[in-house]
């Protein structure tokens, strides 16, 4: 049996509530067509183990949904079987010391993107690592991706169309685009209740108006539990941090 204070490396493949793919470090599972992937899921930057030590929260500034994540695997381990897989849950309860703008994030409903971008061919060498070249893909925000559609010796022009449909997905909900001018201007649909992961936070809209919506980051699964197949094995020491 696993005890608290041993050394371990985890695998682990978690399900929110509605039974959608919320975290893995399992290829396999993260690459699975056939695994719906819920709005918590960010794949991982390598797959595999998570070094930690069972029982002890890993060393951590930060208070995002990959730590507490972690911390919630180094307890859950304890007086599991070594080599054996068990489903746990992870209850994420709120964050202590989040408090006003710590919490809470007020963004703009309507977010404006430009149709079109000059660039010295220089910074467009030093922004994405390569020769510019007629077609290529450039990328911004991914809701509304560019192409390269004219290259001279001193300047790079990227024009941003309109997606078929005129609907984008954002990590907020669904976006209509609209013409602003000289701007395209996406409209989020966001709704109260719905759960969004930004970067290394998970958090769910708490409250929407016209102009604004605000997201509460009070919770580590904003808010959700997470039902996990977790499997340890003994290691000789923990090598590092413990994020996943």
């Amino acid at each position: 049996m696993i005890k608290a204070g041993d050394p371990v490396q985890v695998t682990y493949t978690c399900f929110d509530g509605t039974g959608a793919l919320a975290a893995t470090n399992v290829r396999e599972a993260a690459e699975s067509g056939g695994v719906k992937k819920g709005a918590l899921f960010v794949a991982p930057r390598e797959f595999s183990p998570l070094q930690l030590t069972a029982g002890t929260r890993p060393e951590s500034k930060d208070k995002g949904f990959d730590d507490e994540l972690a911390a919630g695997l180094a307890g859950a381990v304890v007086g599991k079987g070594v080599d054996e897989t068990v489903s746990v849950e992870l209850v994420g309860g709120p964050l202590e010391g989040l408090s006003g703008g710590d919490r809470y994030l007020k963004m703009a409903t309507v977010r404006k993107r430009a149709k079109e971008l000059r660039l010295g061919r220089e910074e467009y060498l030093t922004r994405t690592g390569r020769e510019p070249e007629k077609g290529r893909r450039f990328v911004l925000d991914p809701a509304l991706p560019g192409v390269v559609e004219e290259v001279s010796d001193k300047e790079v022009v990227i024009r941003f169309p309109l997606p078929e449909g005129g609907v984008v997905q954002t990590p907020f909900g669904p976006g209509t685009v609209r013409d602003g001018g000289d701007q395209w201007e996406i409209v989020i649909d966001a709704a109260v209740g719905r759960i969004v992961r930004s970067g290394p936070l998970a958090g769910r809209i708490s409250d929407v108006n016209e102009r604004f919506f605000t997201i509460d980051y009070g919770y580590p699964f904003g808010g959700e539990s997470l039902r996990c197949d977790v499997k340890a094995e003994k290691a000789e020491k923990v090598e590092q941090a413990g994020k996943p």
